[in-house]
This record gives structure tokens, C-alpha cells and sequence, in this order.
């Protein structure tokens, strides 16, 4: 199977950090000579990656969009890690931990815009549902401007099971939810926490808000509590750096 990724901030990313996993790269004459794609581009025929000159009619065509910024590569699909592995993995890192968790969210290009700010703020990584959940497709990857090469991705199918994995590697569990008596500011940093997300049209399962240890809202000064689920993401993410990345500094300023 093969994926087509475009844009040059995917390609850029992609040998960088997945140069194993590209298969071939499709690019214009135009593109060829721009100053910013000359050392990937270099790097790829280093690792002889091989490179095919075409038009911006092809480059459309095999990716369905005239918005291909010139270059094009196919690429092996991503793999997801496991989620006890991937938590054992970060036992040994200093400083309080973050995780984003997307319980079913279907679309892609949510997805990858909540993986872009994700690495945008330093999110150590981010876990999702496998079922009724958008999977990591190359919109996924193009929206996430190549921070899906970078960012580690795990998969769950059970989340109760993953609630507990979580819980035993000193993990507190935040869901966002309208309504929530807890408003965001409220809640502690000095601690490791994963942000769950639900679903764009009914938000998070029954379950799942069950199993949070908390349950918050973004205050709305607006009166009008409905945001994108990506917009929501970067909020809560911001809000809850960990003390270290502010220290003394009013976040409200």
C-alpha cells in the first residue's frame, strides 16, 4: 500500500525523520530549484531515494489537489506504537508530562491539525481511538504539516483498559466537556495529564467521562460555548503547560 503526502513542509519532515518510509518523490521543475527544498533534496538522493521530474498536472493528479506546492512523495504508511510501550518508554523524562488523547475523532483533518499543535507545544504524544476514528491517511499527515513524522502516535481499541495503562504510569486524566463544573484555569499542573477529546457531533463517550479523574470546560466570556475540536485542543493544551515552560510568567498576560 502507498500514500501520497504533498506540500514541502511534509517532504521536509518526511526526510528528516522518515526517510526509510519514502518510496518516491515526484516533484516540478520549478520546485527542483527552490531554496528551501534544495537540501532535503540533496539528502534524498544521498539515500537514493529516487526522484521523478513532473508537471503540476500530474502532481494534481495523483494527489487530487492543485494545492502541491510543486512536490509530491509516496510514502509507506505510518505505524502506531503501542500504548504500554510507548508509556514505558517515557518513565525516564524529567519534568511533568502531557498527553492528548482523541477518543473517535472522524476527521482527518482535525486530526491533523491537533498532531500539528501537539508538537507545537511540546505534547509528548498523542493516542487515539482505532474505531469510528480517523485514521492517519495523508491529509491527516499533510494537514499536520509533517509533525506526524515526528510526534509519537499510539492506537487503542479499549478504553477502559487504556484509562488503567494511564492511571498506573501516574497519569491524571482530563476530559473536556461544556458544562463541566470545573472550569480550566482551575485545574493543578504540577502533574502528568492527558487531554481527552471527543467526537466533533456528540463529544466524549458516557464511558470515557466516567473515567476521567476530571472534568473541565473553557470558560466562555462569549456566550457561545461551540468550538471546533481542534481550536478547543490548542486551548487546553496552552493552558496547561507544565509550570516549568512559564515558570514565574502570568500565562494571562
Amino acid at each position: 500500500m502507498t500514500d501520497y503526502i504533498a506540500g514541502r513542509n511534509p517532504f521536509r519532515e518526511a526526510v528528516q525523520h522518515y526517510s526509510d518510509g519514502i518510496k518516491q518523490i515526484y516533484i516540478s521543475p520549478a520546485a527542483a530549484s527552490a531554496d528551501n527544498l534544495l537540501e532535503p533534496l540533496k539528502k534524498a538522493s544521498r539515500l537514493g531515494i529516487p526522484q521523478e521530474t513532473s508537471s503540476d498536472a500530474q502532481l494534481a493528479q495523483l494527489v487530487s489537489t492543485n494545492n502541491h506546492q510543486g512536490i509530491v512523495a509516496s510514502i509507506k504508511p505510518l505505524v502506531t506504537r503501542n500504548l504500554q510501550q510507548f508509556l514505558d518508554s517515557q518513565m525516564k523524562r524529567d519534568g511533568y508530562r502531557r498527553l492528548i488523547f482523541l477518543d473517535q475523532i472522524q476527521d482527518p483533518v482535525n486530526l491533523g491539525k491537533i498532531i500539528r499543535l501537539s508538537l507545537h507545544f511540546a505534547v509528548d504524544g498523542l493516542i487515539k481511538t482505532r474505531h469510528n476514528s480517523a485514521p492517519l491517511t495523508p491529509t491527516a499527515i499533510t494537514t499536520s504539516a509533517g509533525a506526524a513524522f515526528r510526534l509519537p502516535l499510539v492506537e487503542v481499541t479499549n478504553i477502559q483498559q487504556s484509562f488503567s495503562q494511564l492511571q498506573e504510569a501516574g497519569y491524571w486524566t482530563v476530559g473536556t466537556v461544556p458544562g463541566a463544573e470545573k472550569n480550566l484555569p482551575d485545574l493543578p499542573l504540577d502533574r502528568h495529564l492527558v487531554y481527552f477529546f471527543g467526537n466533533e457531533g456528540s463529544g466524549l463517550r458516557r464511558l470515557t467521562k466516567q473515567l476521567c479523574d476530571y472534568l473541565v470546560k473553557i470558560p466562555s466570556p462569549g456566550n457561545f460555548d461551540s468550538l471546533n475540536v481542534a481550536t478547543a485542543a490548542g486551548i487546553v493544551v496552552y493552558a496547561l503547560q507544565p509550570p516549568e515552560v512559564f515558570g514565574d510568567v502570568d500565562k494571562t498576560v
